[in-house]
């Protein structure tokens, strides 16, 4: 007599910002479409201005979730990645958000159907997650930074991110374009610190950014290193040639290549930067500004994991396993943004 399959429970991290006045509507589709893939308990957390996320995954590993699903943008992913690093629970991502840059740079389905395939009989992938100093504790497995990134993230305005989506980045960097360039002083890998003048830094576990932009074209997300770049992007002409880029790779129109220009410092697994001389620009974790001038952290080598569909989402798959907490290990550098 065949052993019965073990119970599947899938936890949804659930941010109703995005889907406007059908929060219930939506809630009920997604508990449909998962449940119709083959979940046998779906659990629902909704975020909140005060928790975006964090506290609900918690819970949900408290309940034992096979495996959670976050419906949201990338705060969203952030919070659950804060919670998850180092467990062997695994993420999955539906991206409802502006700029969506973890789906973006694993090109992860962004329909309910694929994603609830992706939940239920995707691949896991062990991610690098990187960890910011501090008592909080929170990761990221894009990006975090300082500078022209964080002031045009920290400027955009919500309501038109909600509306237009990646446009909203758009106008709020060409209000960004009078900021002079600033000097920076960067510590790698806790060798003698050297400087920088330009308009931000960027530490980098993946390196595609709004609108499909690469700007750190070496970034891997399981390789066990970090990426570090400093924005040099100077004239006018640039910035508008940029801001066409991301537009058009908005509709898939543009071209892929790097529209700005990024020094690329080196890998490194521990990192401190330190803004210096010139007016103070805004820092950005988890795709958000930081109140302070100084950033630093580490890496959490394959602390996370990744549920996706791999290439084209199809092939890649495969049966969700007997028991999923025994399926690898845990897969993420202690995260970013």
């Amino acid at each position: 007599m065949d052993e019965p399959r073990p119970r599947r429970r899938v936890a949804v991290i659930f941010n109703p910002v995005s889907a406007g006045d059908r929060v219930a509507e939506r809630k009920r589709e997604l508990v449909e479409a998962l449940t119709a893939a083959g979940a046998d308990e779906v659990l629902v957390e909704e975020t909140t201005e005060e928790d975006p996320g964090r506290g609900g995954t918690e819970r949900a590993m408290a309940r034992r979730a096979d495996v959670v699903l976050a419906v949201g943008g990338d705060g969203t992913v952030m919070a659950c990645v804060s919670a998850l690093a180092g467990s062997p629970t695994p993420l999955a991502v539906l991206p409802t958000g502006t700029g969506n840059l973890l789906a973006t740079n694993l090109d992860l389905p962004s329909d309910l159907e694929g994603a609830a395939e992706v939940v239920l009989r995707g691949h896991r992938r062990r991610l690098d997650v990187g960890a910011l100093d501090g008592d909080d504790g929170d990761r990221f497995v894009v990006m975090s930074g300082m500078g022209f990134d964080a002031a045009m993230l920290r400027d955009a305005d919500p309501a038109m991110k909600h509306r237009f989506g990646a446009l909203a980045y758009v106008l709020s960097s060409l209000r960004q374009i009078a900021r002079l360039p600033t000097e920076y002083r960067i510590t790698l890998d806790r060798l003698p610190p050297f400087s920088r003048v330009g308009q931000g830094v960027l530490v980098g576990n993946l390196g595609r950014l709004q609108g499909g932009l690469e700007v750190l074209p070496g970034a891997e997300p399981d390789d066990g290193l970090l990426d570090v770049g400093v924005l040099q992007t100077r004239s006018l002409a640039d910035w508008l040639r940029l801001a066409g880029r991301v537009l058009l790779r908005r509709h898939g129109d543009g071209p892929a290549g790097p529209p700005l220009e990024v020094e690329t410092l080196r890998r490194t697994g521990w990192w401190r930067l330190l803004k210096e001389l010139l007016p103070p620009l805004p820092l950005r974790r988890r795709l958000q500004p930081l109140p302070r001038a100084r950033l630093s952290g580490d890496l959490e080598p394959a602390a996370s994991h990744h549920r996706g569909g791999g290439p084209g989402h199809a092939a890649a798959r495969r049966p969700f396993p007997e028991d999923p907490r025994r399926d690898g290990h845990a897969a993420g550098p202690r995260p970013r943004r």
